[in-house]
């Protein structure tokens, strides 16, 4: 993907969380992104998620220049029957599509980032305190 996505005005780069600290959390995974990135605009993308379409990021980008952040509609990929059951308690029953906020203007993280030490959730708190 890389390959086809990369140009003079983008870049897609791929960290690795390990190589930068002992903590493991998605939001300090998050922090680490943004601070060795440096574009205006910043999208998150976990392992969990499948990209579908070529214009995504076009799209994203169309969001972000009229926002200072975009939420993301997921449909999530579950395997199992638990994961289907859980997801089914807080989505309702056949529903799997979920928001995610996912892409953000650098200006954002200008006087804080996500807390570290939360294990999930940390875009939610992030975005109700902004």
């Amino acid at each position: 993907m890389s390959r086809d996505l990369n140009a003079e005005d983008f870049r897609l780069k791929v960290l690795e969380e390990r190589n930068f600290s002992n903590l493991r959390s998605p939001s300090n995974a998050r922090n680490i992104g943004i601070m060795k990135s440096s574009g205006e605009y910043i999208i998150f993308l976990d392992a969990d998620m499948v990209l579908l379409g070529r214009d995504f990021v076009r799209k994203v980008k169309a969001g972000l220049d009229a926002n200072p952040w975009v939420a993301i509609k997921l449909k999530l990929m579950m395997d199992t029957l638990l994961e289907k059951m859980i997801a089914g308690r807080s989505l309702g029953k056949n529903e799997y599509w979920i928001w995610v906020y996912s892409a953000v203007r650098r200006s954002m993280f200008e006087n804080r980032m996500f807390d570290p030490y939360l294990g999930a959730g940390e875009d939610a708190v992030f975005y109700r305190l902004s």
